[in-house]
């Protein structure tokens, strides 16, 4: 492949008309035109080489052209005093010389007799610009002689290559040209500026510059003048720069559609569309079977002759080849070729037979066309079917090379040709040459809406595709000036650098995905808050915030008129299956599938409830007696958890997973264990699109395949539940008892019911391990409590939820372990909204991923007193304590806050209460000298607990 060429090192200017005009008054005794027909005549080119003094050109001229020699020394002395120097461009010259550093040699190269080289130097002295001055006059030769521009290189110890030549005769530029110097033509001072800028610079610098400066302002525009917020650009940006920093995107469930928001100048509806969706299943990391399920949505969307529509609309029968190649791509990185063959045959034949020279549909310009089947090539695996593109792939490129274009279709034909070896440097440097001044490239109308002659262009997509296309060339000054704005941007100019935290953390997302997946993201986020105060930068675009009225701003109810602060979309994986949940959800189907799930968690379920789960404690109780009696050491926290899954098992699916009379955990459970924190390690690197895919072909098969088992699973249980006929009160009865028009789907119920069994189960056991660790560790606690509980209950079937509920130190107990050791305690971010909001008395930028960490909260010393120490007497109503008088009590939110909060509060509450006075009512504990340090644990959403050994 051909290596485009670098930055010029000398920059030669012409002065007339370049750096300077002549316009002498037409009332002179020479008319303009004979003076003119005079400058072209060998007599005056002989006087500018130094043939000729000053005299003999006068006389000569009077002899052949019937003038006065005192009329031409007249004339010439008043365009003398015409002389206007273009001072803009001599100090945007200065500037330019300054900004190279020494490394920039800048001539002047004139065709002017000797007798008036004075000239030439009075404008050196004023602008003193020039390291030399080559004068016709002097030198004896004047341009276009290709002899003065050999003279000029030989002088200059340059090659021709590495010289940039500037005249506003095209004759002069020529000969340049033919000696290998870089001629360009002066059409205008601006366009001078843009040409210097073009060679002397790297193109490559200063597209990210703009890129930079532009981040997330990169809109899109129409011929009609009016803007446009689309997914699809930000995308394709995202794609060639594989910066998520500089895009807006409005994610899809499963689908995606081409507008960000409402859609514009166009229906009022807009169906999602296979091109925008190929392209995000494409870029961005998505779960296998959720890529899966989309595309077998995507093959109901087909014409009788099995080509793909463009939208999942069937009312729109939609056909756009190039919108077909970007879904044939997806197919064939999933290796389903086989499924789509119709649609790869068809666009075969347009290729071909050249049936794209025209554009298509929604892409005027051939080039894409060109451009995204070189990308298609790469994805597809079956060599017979690459072949039968790639060869007449590379004629058609060939015969494309060198042709005119614009931004776009210039750079899409060089990556194009690149990724097939063949050289495009003349396209290079055309696309070189038109770059604007300030770093970007002008726009190209990229997408057509041909129902409403509506052609859409973005500047950000265009000199993102023409970085791209030069980087190659520029290399490691490419990596290295990316690098360098992205650090200087995210350090000084982005709108979070006033806010305190890691100076590496504000570069890059390296350290929080460092923090992740080491298990160590709460304990860092601590020590930041303990560090810097109430909010903390953890990331370039991420703060989390200690101080309880954060809990209010972020998560709180919010006004009618006022936009949410959505789930960050970088932080919750997709459901496998395509459906969402309450964890996953937007704003509406939250609001609805909470309005179904909230009557299993009503205090009238609870009360319907109790005997199911009192049923499950006893059995609890009943086998630590068995263990009791034989002497046998006890992993407690195994047990809890046996309990807790067989409760939440039996309320969401309608039978118990059988931990407790196995005492073993049930494969599902095994399985969702492995699940959550492969899942929590995804999530992370979510973050970084390319290193997520990376990162997911590397992993040992076996996790990923477990993390699809739990969903097979809970959707084989959901099945055998929603197929008995029964009446029992659990969560899926008051589902179905409540579920109309507007409630759940079946995808939706095995989701939540997923859900459920997670969320309910393990962070309950956490949660009552914490306890009974920390009763352990405090002896006159654990004395307080157990004479709380003996005294308050004489027969064991005196313990309900309502009777342990009223017990103080008790729930003082809880809402201290719930404090020291949160069950998820980490963050659950939000984006602020568009326009920005007001947040812990800060205004924060829109698209701000914000937070409220549990455990570095719950743990602050701004907010509670003696943090670190086990105090469950902090939460007593009668405690007349100074020491907790300060104590910020609605800082502890370990359910969450606002209208998202867990609604399974009242049950764990419940449960834990009950369980918790059953063990203190039943058993002396004495904790193993084996587990020590029990709370010093790594988390991956939820806490990684060690075994919590009792005698």
């Amino acid at each position: 492949m051909a290596i485009t060429k670098g930055p010029a090192k000398a920059l030669i200017l012409d002065f007339s008309n370049v750096l300077c005009s002549w316009k002498p008054p037409s009332n002179v005794a020479v008319p303009p035109q004979i003076l003119k027909m005079i400058m072209s005549s060998d007599i005056w080119h002989d006087y500018e080489s130094g043939r000729y003094s000053r005299e003999d050109c006068y006389a000569r001229v009077a002899d052949r052209f019937h003038i006065s020699a005192a009329d031409m020394e007249h004339t010439l002395n008043q365009a003398r005093k015409s002389l206007q120097v273009h001072h803009e461009t001599l100090l945007f010259v200065q500037q330019v010389k300054k900004n190279a550093g020494g490394e920039l040699m800048v001539c002047g190269m004139t065709n002017t007799p000797r007798p008036e080289q004075d000239v030439m130097h009075s404008i050196n002295a004023e602008y003193p610009v020039f390291d030399r001055i080559y004068i016709s006059g002097l030198v004896g030769m004047r341009k276009p002689s290709i002899c003065f521009y050999q003279r000029v290189m030989e002088e200059i110890g340059l090659p021709g290559d590495a010289i940039m030549f500037i005249d506003d005769k095209l004759e002069n530029v020529i000969a340049a040209q033919s000696v290998g110097i870089r001629g360009v033509l002066f059409q205008s001072q601006q366009d001078l500026r843009r040409d210097v800028l073009n060679f002397l610079g790297d193109p490559v610098h200063r597209g990210l510059r703009f890129l930079a400066a532009n981040a997330k302002k990169m809109v899109s525009v129409t011929n009609t003048g009016d803007t446009i917020q689309d997914n699809f650009a930000q995308l394709l940006i995202l794609e060639l720069t594989q910066n998520r920093d500089l895009v807006k995107l409005q994610a899809g469930k499963r689908t995606w559609n081409y507008f960000i928001g409402p859609p514009k100048l166009t229906t009022a509806t807009f169906p999602d569309d296979m091109d925008t969706t190929s392209m995000a299943l494409s870029i961005l990391p998505v779960a296998d079977d959720v890529v899966s399920s989309v595309l077998d949505e995507m093959l109901k969307f087909v014409t009788e002759e099995g080509i793909f529509m463009t939208y999942f609309d069937s009312s729109r029968p939609r056909v756009d080849p190039v919108v077909c190649i970007n879904v044939l791509g997806v197919f064939c990185r999933h290796n389903r070729e086989r499924d789509v063959l119709p649609t790869f045959h068809w666009i075969r034949d347009i290729l071909i037979n050249r049936a794209y020279l025209s554009g298509t549909r929604y892409y005027p310009s051939p080039d894409l066309f060109l451009f995204f089947l070189a990308r298609l090539c790469l994805a597809v695996r079956n060599q017979s079917l690459r072949e039968q593109l790639v060869l007449p792939l590379v004629d058609r490129l060939r015969e494309r090379v060198g042709t005119p274009g614009e931004t776009v279709s210039l750079a899409a034909r060089i990556l194009a040709c690149r990724s097939f070896g063949i050289d495009s440097a003349r396209d290079m440097d055309s696309l070189r040459g038109i770059q604007c001044e300030d770093g970007g490239w002008p726009v190209e109308w990229v997408y057509r809406f041909a129902s409403f002659g509506l052609n859409v262009g973005n500047r950000g997509l265009a000199t993102a595709f023409a970085v791209k296309a030069l980087e190659s060339p520029y290399g490691e000054s490419a990596v290295i000036a990316g690098l360098v704005c992205r650090i200087v941007y995210r350090v000084l100019l982005h709108p979070l650098s006033k806010y305190p935290g890691p100076k590496l953390a504000a570069i890059s997302n390296l350290p929080y995905i460092k923090w992740s997946v080491t298990g160590q993201l709460h304990s860092r986020i601590r020590e930041l808050h303990e560090r810097h105060g109430d909010v903390v930068r953890i990331r370039p675009n991420s703060l989390t915030f200690s101080n309880p009225q954060a809990w209010t701003d972020i998560y709180g109810h919010r006004k009618a008129s006022a936009p949410p602060f959505r789930k960050d979309p970088e932080f919750y994986i997709p459901s496998s299956n395509g459906s969402t949940n309450l964890i996953n959800s937007n704003e509406a189907d939250h609001a609805r599938q909470k309005r179904l799930l909230t009557h299993a968690f009503s205090e009238r379920s609870l009360r319907d409830q109790e005997s199911l789960v009192m049923a499950y404690i006893d059995l609890f109780i009943t086998r630590l007696g068995e263990m009791a009696n034989n002497s046998q050491d006890v992993d407690l926290l195994h047990w809890l958890n046996y309990l807790t899954f067989d409760i939440v098992g039996d309320l969401a699916f309608g039978e118990p997973f059988g931990c407790l009379k196995d005492s073993a955990y049930h494969p599902w459970v095994a399985i969702l264990f492995q699940s959550i924190k492969t899942g929590a390690l995804l999530r992370a690197l979510m973050i970084y699109p390319t290193l997520a895919g990376i990162i997911r072909y590397f992993m040992p098969k076996s996790l990923l395949r477990k993390r699809a088992d739990h969903y097979r699973l809970s959707k084989e249980m959901v099945t055998r539940r929603l197929d008995m006929n029964t009446t029992r009160p659990d969560f899926i009865s008051y589902i179905l008892k409540y579920n109309d028009e507007r409630g759940m789907s079946r995808s939706e119920i095995e989701v939540n019911a997923a859900l459920l069994i997670a969320a309910g189960s393990e962070t309950t056991a956490t949660t009552l391990s914490a306890c009974i660790y920390y009763l352990q560790k405090k002896p006159e606690c654990y004395k307080t409590l157990t004479e709380e509980v003996r005294q308050a209950f004489s027969k064991e079937d005196e313990i309900t939820f309502l009777a342990a509920g009223k017990l103080p130190y008790l729930n003082a107990i809880i809402e201290e372990s719930l404090r020291m050791y949160p069950p998820a305690p980490a963050i659950g971010p939000r984006l602020v909204p568009e326009g920005g909001a007001v947040v812990n008395g800060e205004h924060i930028p829109g698209g701000v991923s914000v937070s409220v960490a549990h455990y570095p909260t719950f743990r602050s010393s701004s907010n509670f007193a003696e943090p670190d120490s086990f105090l469950p007497e902090r939460w007593l109503k009668d405690n007349e304590d100074s020491r907790f008088r300060n104590d910020k009590r609605e800082a502890l939110q370990p359910f969450s806050y606002g209208p998202r909060a867990c609604i399974g509060r009242n049950l764990a509450y419940a449960e834990m209460r009950t369980i918790l006075s059953k063990l203190i009512w039943h058993f002396d504990i004495t904790l193993d000298p084996r587990t020590t340090d029990w709370d010093n644990a790594r988390s991956y959403i939820v806490w990684e607990n060690k075994p919590l050994w009792f005698k």
